[in-house]
């Protein structure tokens, strides 16, 4: 390629941008077909049978035992309710001020903790984003604006009263600043 704008250039890369064009269509469908492929269940399903095989045995070797262990509770219930009883007597009888005393789950204790935990995180961070102050005084919420929209007439339509921009002593400073 001597001369760029000889014919025989141009040709020659009208060529390798058409071989470029090309191998990059190529590729585009080759994961066109994959992207397929992966999402076929069909597809799948044949390709991982074993797999298929071994996860629906042991679903259902599961449920079995889930329903074997209920089967078993439901039996034996009275007989845990007896033991449960003469282990209150016997409690109540060693130690009255103790067994009485309403008893929770621990684990409903802990989801009770993490609930009140979370309930108060929120309701701090509200209450600080709400309330920044400086000199005591509460700072007024940035109204928030898309770029380019007028909102006066928004504004003016509103059955609110605008609240009134306080200056904050440092943005004082910055405007006597400016000449």
């Amino acid at each position: 390629m001597t001369v760029t704008g000889s014919k025989e250039s141009r040709d020659e890369l009208a060529g390798e941008a058409n071989r470029v064009r090309s191998k990059l269509l190529d590729a585009v469908e080759q994961l066109e077909r994959r992207g397929h492929a992966a999402l076929d269940l069909r597809r799948q399903i044949r390709g991982h049978w074993r797999l298929v095989a071994i996860l629906g045995g042991l679903l259902m070797v599961s449920t079995g035992g889930v329903v074997a262990v209920a089967f078993q509770r439901a039996a034996h219930a009275a007989q845990r309710r007896r033991r449960a009883r003469w282990i209150l007597a016997k409690t109540l009888w060693s130690h009255p001020e103790r067994s009485l005393r309403e008893r929770r789950p621990p684990l409903l204790d802990a989801a009770l903790s993490a609930m009140l935990a979370a309930l108060t995180s929120v309701v701090s961070w509200e209450f600080r984003r709400a309330f920044r102050s400086v000199d005591g005084r509460a700072l007024p919420r940035p109204l928030l604006t898309e770029t380019g929209v007028d909102t006066t007439a928004r504004e003016a339509e509103s059955p609110r009263p605008r609240r009134a921009r306080v200056a904050m002593p440092h943005q004082a400073c910055a405007a006597s600043d400016e000449p």
